[in-house]
């Protein structure tokens, strides 16, 4: 990436044009699509999407988008270059942020955002419990052998060449573990 370059405000129209193109209307500037009914919850307290009025939507979107982006800072940038013994410069580092943050501007408009690397996959279930499973077999290994585990996306790649070549074991524990999870409830009358 070029020194000190970002995300435009062209690229943005460039991009809210093809996205409009892709997935919905353009009309004058304005794109129009349909918002799914989804039931938004944080610490107990849940709002269905259907029931706001579109300020409040128009809130929520420019909140969630500034929030998507600040949760990546420049001492983060600093931090992990740090553990991986590399020395940036001021420069480079908001050089390094700016990539970053524009990864995930792209992420989002190519329907991305949601693909996790090394954390918890979203699906089934049994999906989470594979998962689980890898990770608690790696770690094992990984003590056994004396070992401490890499972090990020070192992680997910060690994780996933893991999970590749033991799939098969891996699947068997994770099966056995959902099968016994209903038999593993707490029966009121014990307390």
């Amino acid at each position: 990436m070029a020194k000190n370059a970002k995300t435009t405000v062209t690229d943005m129209e460039k991009a809210a044009a093809d996205h409009a193109e892709q997935f919905g209307s353009d009309n004058g500037g304005t794109i129009t699509i349909a918002i799914p009914s989804t039931v938004l919850e944080f610490d107990g307290h849940t709002v269905s999407t259907g029931n706001l009025p579109v300020a409040s939507l128009q809130y929520l979107l420019q909140y969630g988008f500034a929030q998507c982006l600040q949760d990546m800072s420049l001492a983060q940038i600093r931090a992990s270059a740090e553990r991986k013994g590399i020395s940036m410069t001021a420069g480079e580092v908001a050089e390094a942020l700016d990539a970053r943050r524009a990864t995930k501007i792209e992420n989002l408009l190519n329907g991305q955002i949601f693909v996790r690397k090394a954390g918890v996959p979203k699906g089934t279930t049994f999906d989470r419990m594979v998962h689980t499973v890898a990770k608690e077999m790696l770690a094992a290994v990984a003590r056994k052998k004396g070992m401490s585990l890499p972090k990020g996306d070192d992680y997910a790649v060690m994780l996933a060449k893991y999970l590749a070549k033991h799939e098969e074991t891996i699947k068997v524990e994770a099966q056995r573990r959902v099968d016994m999870a209903p038999l593993l409830t707490v029966d009121d009358d014990w307390f």
